[in-house]
């Protein structure tokens, strides 16, 4: 038995058609429909998940980007206040150098002080005029003036003496650091002679040693330079300054 059936075209003409293959014939369109539809449907996903791929790709580039650049700021923060505190150590080690030097400087014009004190102690008018205010304890008297001020001072003081003398005998210049007492007239080849009784302490060693750490006499005459020295002694007899 046919399935076929009679349809009248729009031309008049009478068309077999099967209706079964008819439905077939539409429902492959509307499967190819349902495909590209689907299809389409796929592309539009796979286009939104890649969209989103992308977003969240940047995002997390944007997330390490700002990382790195707290961490870079951290991290320059730690050196600035690195480079701070080394600052402000090497200040403070400054400072007590500074403080040091000042109190060593302090000490010294305090001793300075003292010395000069101590030199003038026993400095009268006369013997200004004398030594034209010069310090003996750092420069050597070589004038006759000079020096017998020098000893005075010194003497007062109670004050060693470094001096340079030249003995009669041989001519040899020795230098020997002394304890002033006083000056005695004593007769030497010469006549009577005003000499500079002081104690040798042997502090200086010279071809006059053996004769040291006794009471000497020194000619003023052969006495070439006298200076104050800083040190003091207990005196052993009676200064006659």
């Amino acid at each position: 038995m046919s399935n076929r059936i009679a349809l009248l075209t729009e031309d008049g003409d009478v068309e077999e058609v099967d209706p079964r293959q008819e439905r077939k014939e539409r429902d492959r369109v509307r499967r190819e429909e349902r495909a590209e539809k689907a299809e389409e449907e796929r592309a539009k996903r796979e286009e939104e998940k890649q969209r989103r791929e992308e977003e969240r790709n940047q995002k997390a580039e944007e997330r390490k980007r700002k990382q790195d650049e707290r961490k870079q700021d951290v991290e320059q923060r730690r050196e600035e206040r690195k480079q701070q505190a080394e600052e402000a150590r090497e200040e403070r080690k400054q400072r007590r150098l500074e403080r040091v030097q000042q109190n060593e400087e302090r000490k010294q014009k305090r001793q300075e002080m003292m010395d000069e004190r101590d030199r003038t102690k026993h400095l009268g008018p006369e013997d200004e005029e004398e030594t034209g205010k010069k310090n003996f304890f750092k420069t050597k008297a070589t004038s006759k003036n000079e020096m017998l001020a020098a000893i005075k001072i010194g003497g007062r003081g109670h004050h060693l003496l470094k001096i340079e003398y030249t003995k009669i005998t041989n001519g040899r210049t020795n230098e020997y650091i002394v304890e002033p007492y006083s000056y005695r007239f004593r007769p030497v080849r010469l006549g009577v002679k005003k000499m500079l009784m002081a104690y040798d302490t042997g502090q200086i060693r010279n071809s006059d040693s053996k004769g040291a750490n006794t009471i000497k006499g020194f000619l003023l005459a052969r006495l070439k330079s006298v200076q104050i020295l800083n040190e003091t002694f207990s005196p052993r007899w009676r200064v006659e300054f």
